[in-house]
């Protein structure tokens, strides 16, 4: 099972990968390559998958944070 560090590795690498594909899809709709609304389309499913990808990424770093402090000794 891998452990939180290497998930929320893959997730900055994730929400990376989807804003690169967005700024590409923003850049390709003037080629004509698609047409406008299907590019938009993707463009803002993009953007909103980014955005959830970095909640979980907030959620499991939040949890890690949590658990390191649950386990400090009382002083």
């Amino acid at each position: 099972m891998q452990n939180a560090t290497e998930i929320l590795n893959q997730l900055d690498v994730v929400s990376r990968n989807l804003e690169i594909l967005r700024m590409a899809l923003a850049g390709a709709i003037p080629d004509g390559g698609m047409d406008d609304w299907h590019a938009h389309s993707f463009s803002a499913f993009c953007w909103e998958q980014k955005h959830q990808v970095e909640e979980i990424y907030n959620l499991i770093s939040l949890n890690q944070k949590g658990q390191h402090h649950d386990n400090q000794p009382t002083a």
